[in-house]
């Protein structure tokens, strides 16, 4: 409480905190006090509270784990986030920004995924959801020393599962690079908010003038009755 001062706390894996965690908590939610550790002074706070948890919260409260009066001052807003395995259509634009922070991280070039692998993470449950992704892609990226992961640095329960997908694991020869993926998603984001550049900055997490630069480079127009600001 001490570092987030007046900004955002992100606490994740909600559900597991302790009863007496749980109090402090509720404390701080409603009259906006807390004593800092070692202290013997009553300090306030005006932090923002963002929560997240894979379990049943409301299943919690019925069964005595988790504090109602929290649960309900907790649940001003949510968002349920599907499992990966059931948006798989988002695997091929997460590979995208996965590897570009890795390769940042690790110092490295990968710059494509051939069709095989690519097959493989879209055919995959994902229990792990983008977590395991992620580290699956780590992975690959510092076992691989050219600039394109391949389906021998997968692990063998990501390349099992498309083998038994059959005909999912089939894709074309050609396989795009990561600023041809990057085209289109800026494509689709365009289109799906109507060529609002705004509302198009938010989902790419781009700024504007960066938003301007990726049109003028990949040569999009609007459609004829023109888009929004």
């Amino acid at each position: 409480m001490e570092q987030v001062g007046e900004g955002t706390l992100f606490l994740d894996e909600i559900a597991e905190l302790s009863p007496l965690m749980q109090g402090k908590l509720l404390r701080i939610l409603e009259e906006r006090e807390y004593s800092p550790v070692g202290g013997n002074r009553v300090k306030t706070s005006n932090a923002r509270f963002i929560t997240a948890t894979n379990a049943d919260l409301a299943a919690r409260v019925r069964a005595g784990g988790f504090r109602e009066d929290l649960y309900y001052r907790l649940n001003v807003a949510t968002l349920d986030l599907p499992p990966l395995r059931d948006r798989r259509s988002d695997v091929g634009l997460l590979v995208e920004t996965l590897l570009r922070k890795i390769n940042r991280d690790l110092r490295k070039n990968i710059r494509r995924v051939s069709g095989d692998a690519m097959a493989c993470l879209h055919a995959y449950d994902w229990p792990g959801n983008v977590r395991q992704l992620e580290n699956v892609l780590m992975k690959a990226t510092v076992m691989e020393r050219g600039d394109t992961l391949t389906l021998r640095h997968l692990p063998p329960e990501i390349v099992c599962a498309t083998q038994d997908a059959g005909e999912a694991a089939a894709r074309p020869d050609r396989v795009p690079t990561l600023r041809e993926l990057e085209r289109d998603h800026i494509r689709r984001v365009l289109e799906s908010t109507g060529w609002h550049k705004g509302e198009a900055c938010e989902i790419l997490g781009i700024s504007r003038p960066r938003l301007e630069r990726r049109i003028r480079e990949f040569d999009f127009h609007p459609p004829a009755a023109g888009g929004a600001d």
